[in-house]
């Protein structure tokens, strides 16, 4: 699941998301491909906490340099439960976007 903003929309692009209005009506549904229509009618609701659809980000990071980064900024509050805690829920987070 990518989000993106709604000027990005693609013909062809499927929505991993419901489209809701302000009063939380389904506008369009989950599974929905994207057409010209629906998406200047999309781009047209200026939703502009953007659009979630199907497929995967391409990461710029490798993994390993992703994860390298993260022990550099826990290295100084290991010890702390809590901050480890934190620690393995963002790399858990962090492997599963590469996935």
């Amino acid at each position: 699941m990518i989000k993106i903003d709604a000027g990005k929309l693609q013909q062809g692009m499927r929505l991993a998301k419901p489209i809701l209005n302000r009063a939380g009506i389904v506008l369009l549904s989950e599974g929905t491909e994207l057409t010209e229509s629906w998406i200047r009618r999309v781009q047209d609701m200026d939703l502009g906490e953007g659009v979630f659809i199907e497929g995967k980000a391409e990461m710029d990071v490798p993994l390993d340099e992703m994860i390298a980064a993260l022990e550099k900024r826990f290295q100084i509050s290991m010890g702390n439960p809590h901050m480890e805690t934190i620690k393995k829920a963002a790399e858990k987070h962090i492997r599963k976007l590469y996935e």
